[in-house]
């Protein structure tokens, strides 16, 4: 199992200016050494609260917005040492599905040129087999081709979503970072753009960076999961095995709120105490250790690292061709909470 995108102490900090003469008052820390992997073919997910650090991730890992340090390894390929002109070259093989289906089209564009947009830039292709190109992708999206001469505000916002979708396809990228690609849409509609996804991923052999909230969305597509707080990771693990025993406190609280389909059966919800702490200011040891029901005065002392149980030391999962992912969490303590499994109405511990 080769790795396509590694990431390697990736941080991400946002300086904090105030008063006449915007003197630095501060650090926000976004992203604080994140390393992570993500094979060819998997779906990654990204979970975890507004302000954890998803989206910031994702646009990293793109260069979409530039990190203040780390490495980010794209087949091979350090991103962050290309200049300007060599990553435009490079952007066709990883594209990014954004959250909000309308702001992120072009009012002023019809769909035909919205989606022939990417087809330009990266592609020799000639105007009448763009527009084939144009109509060959929007019936992979599940979009009739009369749609191509209309204008994004007279699409349904499900439409708008897959017009995006089409887009991001048309350069044939490896990588796919869909950035909560279904939490601005009816519910009705989120299931069909969840089998869409589905369905590319299979047909088209895309690696996928999934960034979401809604649990059953991530149950669904994702191989792996990456459970993130205060810019860091907290936890990560393959999907069923997460869902089947979280080991970080942080992790059980997440599932504990996500609703149950059976009305007749109730789950023990964990509300933790307090507010998330502002990275402005992250609290010294385990980010989590002041609203964590567990908590030791280890915790507010050291910082644990992302390994595996019971080990000493941080672990590249499956990098060595194994096939096979390790469970990591970065907590002192893991496993001591009792978890629920969410899907399925089935239990746990």
């Amino acid at each position: 199992m080769s790795a396509l995108l590694s990431i390697h102490g990736l941080r991400k900090e946002y300086p904090v200016r105030r008063g006449f003469l915007l003197r630095r008052q501060g650090t926000v820390h976004a992203l604080a050494g994140v390393d992570l992997i993500v094979a060819r073919g998997e779906c990654l997910a990204l979970v975890g609260e507004s302000g954890s650090g998803k989206t910031t991730l994702g646009r990293c890992a793109l260069r979409l917005i530039e990190p203040t340090a780390g490495r980010i390894v794209f087949d091979g390929e350090d991103l962050l040492a290309l200049s300007g002109g060599e990553l435009r070259r490079r952007r066709r093989r990883f594209q990014m599905v954004f959250q909000d289906p309308f702001g992120s089209l072009d009012p002023r564009q019809r769909i035909q040129s919205v989606v022939a947009e990417p087809l330009e830039i990266h592609s020799a292709l000639g105007r009448a087999e763009r527009a084939a190109r144009v109509r060959e992708l929007l019936a992979i999206v599940g979009l009739g081709p009369e749609l191509a001469n209309r204008f994004p505000h007279e699409l349904s916002g499900g439409q708008r979503q897959r017009v995006g979708i089409a887009r991001a396809l048309a350069p044939e990228p490896d990588l796919l970072v869909a950035d909560e690609p279904v939490s601005s849409l009816d519910v009705s509609v989120r299931g069909q753009i969840l089998d869409l996804l589905t369905g590319l991923r299979g047909r088209l052999r895309l690696t996928m960076l999934l960034i979401a909230h809604d649990m059953a969305a991530v149950e669904r597509l994702a191989d792996r999961v990456a459970v993130m707080y205060l810019g860091r990771i907290v936890e990560l693990a393959p999907s069923a095995a997460l869902f089947g025993r979280p080991l970080h406190p942080y992790t059980v609280s997440l599932l504990s709120a996500v609703p149950v389909a059976d009305p007749g059966r109730r789950r023990n919800r964990i509300v933790l105490p307090g507010e998330p702490p502002s990275p402005l200011g992250p609290p010294p040891g385990c980010p989590f250790h002041p609203r964590c029901p567990i908590a030791r005065p280890r915790c507010a002392a050291e910082t644990p690292a992302l390994a595996p149980p019971g080990s000493a030391g941080i672990l590249s999962a499956a990098a060595d061709g194994s096939g096979e992912w390790e469970r990591l969490a970065a907590c002192f303590y893991p496993g001591e909470m009792s978890g629920e499994r969410v899907s399925n109405g089935h239990e746990a511990t």
